[in-house]
């Protein structure tokens, strides 16, 4: 994100204002969110603090952001509470990128430079399918369909080394965590919360620690702590390639599909053809007409903790 105005504020106790009067299903919106009609109310999830920092703070108005990508984040995190005072001086955009850290969601500009927002969904569609199946320009692959002279399915551009694939490093996996949250004046501590995953990863455990000021919630903690495991308690493969400039049409946060000889090897045909993989990143070539793309493979979490 660019960089925001350097503010000081008190996030604890700032309401709605009128922008979430009406952000219904019934006001054109694909989803409801949950602070619907709560202007006036004080804000706790993540994702509307968010959205009035954004609008605060690095000053977009109504046209400057995507609000159906912002209810459909806040409904993932219906029940997330955050609850926090800041007192000393932060630039806006580290604020909103600490908070969406915490909360594994992706904020980005879009080509028009729009901003949106997605919590990580595992749960959600192809973009092009809508469900689980991977199907026409979801896919791609070294040997694409062509219908009528235009591609149905994006190629992979190149032929030696095609396709760059290497697995995160070690340094960011989680089986073990311990977040300290909401500073108790009584104790002069934080609370400590500790979950370990089911196992460890290849016989060690790798512990992750840190420490937050953002959440007060006992159940917004564990959540957090529970998102974190899931989607670091081992390894995954990232995987980098070029394509045509037809894939225009994905963008980050997208699911696609990559078949290639090198993947179905490692992974077996049914496996390849059924993986979800997450564009991390889109590099456009004008000069060439070429897209790079960097994505990486979903874990099977499903949606995301909301106790």
């Amino acid at each position: 994100m660019a960089k925001g105005a350097d503010v000081l504020l008190e996030v604890d106790g700032i309401a709605y204002g009128v922008w979430m009067a009406a952000r219904a299903t019934g006001d054109g919106y694909t989803v409801t969110h949950p602070d619907s009609g709560n202007n006036g109310i004080t804000m706790q999830n993540p994702m509307g603090i968010i959205e009035d920092l954004a609008r605060t703070y690095l000053g977009l108005g109504t046209s400057d952001y995507d609000r159906d990508s912002f209810n459909v984040a806040a409904l993932l995190l219906s029940n997330w509470k955050f609850d926090f005072v800041i007192d000393e001086v932060k630039s806006a955009r580290d604020v909103i990128n600490e908070i969406a850290l915490l909360c594994q969601c992706r904020v980005y500009y879009d080509y028009l430079g729009i901003l949106k927002v997605k919590v990580l969904d595992e749960s959600g569609g192809f973009a092009v399918s809508g469900n689980d199946t991977a199907s026409g320009l979801d896919i791609f692959t070294t040997t694409p369909t062509v219908t009528s002279g235009a591609f149905t399915e994006h190629p992979i551009l190149g032929k030696k080394d095609s396709l760059s694939l290497k697995l995160t490093p070690y340094s960011e996996l989680a089986t073990n965590v311990e977040m300290r949250y909401r500073f108790r004046h009584d104790r002069d501590a934080f609370i400590l919360i500790r979950i370990d995953s089911a196992s460890d990863y290849g016989g060690k455990t790798y512990n992750v620690r840190f420490q937050t000021t953002y959440v007060k919630h006992k159940n917004t903690a564990t959540n957090i702590v529970d998102f974190i495991l899931d989607t670091r308690k081992v390894q995954h493969w990232l995987a980098e390639f070029q394509t045509s400039i037809n894939a225009i049409d994905k963008e980050i946060t997208d699911f696609i599909n990559i078949r290639h000889p090198t993947l179905d090897g490692i992974l077996g045909t049914s496996t390849m053809n059924a993986q979800k993989w997450e564009i991390l990143n889109i590099s456009l070539n004008p000069d060439k007409l070429t897209i790079k793309i960097k994505a990486w493979a979903l874990p099977s979490i499903g949606t995301p903790p909301n106790a």
